[in-house]
C-alpha cells in the first residue's frame, strides 16, 4: 500500500508509509549522493546547495521533515599475533578488492595473495564463503602496518562511496590491459 510520495526533489514514484525515499533514492542517500535541501527539506544532488525550486526562489513549502545521514561505521586496521611469525620472512603485502556475487567489495590485505584468493574461493573466509569472490583489484606495499591501515580505508570507501572503488577498479584494468601485449 503506497500513502506517499518520494521526498526526492521532482521525483513522483509512491512509496510506503514508513519510507520517505523511493528505493532509487534511497540507495543514493546511503552512499551520500544525495542530502536534504537547508530551505526545504526535500532531498537533492549534495554536489548543489540547494534543489532546484529553492534556488530559483519558486514558492516551496518547508514540509518535510530533517533525516540523519546514515551512521559510518568505523573500521580499524585488523591485528593478529599468528601474523608475526609470517610476517618476519615476508619481502611485501598486498591490499586486495574482491567482487561477490552479491554485487559487493569485499576488500582485504595479506602477505600471500595467492594463497588468501584460494582461501576466499574454497570458502574458508566467513565474510565471502558462498559469493564467489573474484579478485578486482591488488596493489603492493611494504608494511603490514601500511596494509591494514589501506585495507580499513579501503572498507570505509566500500560503505562510502562505492563509485570511487568501481573508478579504482577501471583504472586498474585499464592498465592491465595497456600491459598486455600479443606475444
Amino acid at each position: 500500500m503506497f500513502t506517499g510520495k518520494c521526498q526526492y526533489f521532482n521525483c513522483t514514484i509512491p512509496i510506503q508509509p514508513d519510507h520517505f525515499l523511493c528505493h532509487h533514492h534511497y540507495l543514493d542517500w546511503e552512499e551520500y549522493l544525495i542530502d536534504q535541501c537547508p530551505q526545504c527539506g526535500r532531498f537533492k544532488d549534495r554536489r548543489y546547495d540547494f534543489c532546484l525550486d529553492c534556488q530559483y526562489r519558486r514558492n516551496v513549502r518547508r514540509t518535510f521533515r530533517q533525516h540523519a545521514n546514515p551512521p559510518r561505521r568505523q573500521y580499524k586496521p585488523e591485528h593478529s599475533d599468528a601474523w608475526k611469525q609470517g610476517d618476519a620472512s615476508a619481502t611485501g603485502w598486498y591490499v586486495y578488492i574482491l567482487k561477490l556475487a552479491n554485487g559487493g567489495y569485499y576488500p582485504g590485505q595479506t602477505r600471500d595473495l595467492r594463497a588468501r584468493l584460494l582461501e576466499h574461493r574454497d570458502g574458508q573466509s566467513a565474510s565471502t564463503k558462498g559469493l564467489s569472490p573474484k579478485l578486482q583489484w591488488f596493489d603492493m606495499v611494504d608494511s603490514r602496518e601500511e596494509a591494514t591501515k589501506r585495507e580499513a580505508q579501503l572498507k570505509e570507501l566500500v560503505d562510502r562511496n562505492p563509485r570511487e572503488i568501481r573508478k579504482l577498479i577501471i583504472a586498474f584494468n585499464d592498465l592491465v590491459k595497456e600491459l598486455e601485449y600479443p606475444g
